[in-house]
């Protein structure tokens, strides 16, 4: 908890001013964020119960040959020559 006077040697080593009711505003304040940051503490020392981490297999790498055949696709094309499909120009 941080109280009033504590943010009124805060905010004069800082070189604020601040009236009495932006003390109490800014000590509530950070007194809710010191809170937050001791429960963040805890998260952190709390050790995991039961859960080990798996260890991961190794992907099994496969080749995924084609399962298009080239020359029926080629069959299908309104026009294809030495291996390419033959398009109308975009620019003219």
């Amino acid at each position: 908890m941080i109280d009033v006077e504590e943010v009124k040697r805060i905010a004069s080593l800082a070189k604020l001013e601040l009236n009495a009711e932006g003390l109490e505003k800014i000590s509530g304040e950070l007194s809710r964020i010191l809170d937050y940051i001791d429960k963040l503490r805890e998260l952190e020392a709390a050790e995991p119960e039961g859960h080990e981490i798996a260890a991961m297999e190794p992907r099994d790498d496969r080749v995924v040959e084609s399962v298009l055949d080239a020359d029926a696709i080629a069959a299908n094309a309104p026009d294809f020559r030495n291996g390419f499909f033959v398009v109308p120009p975009v620019i003219g």
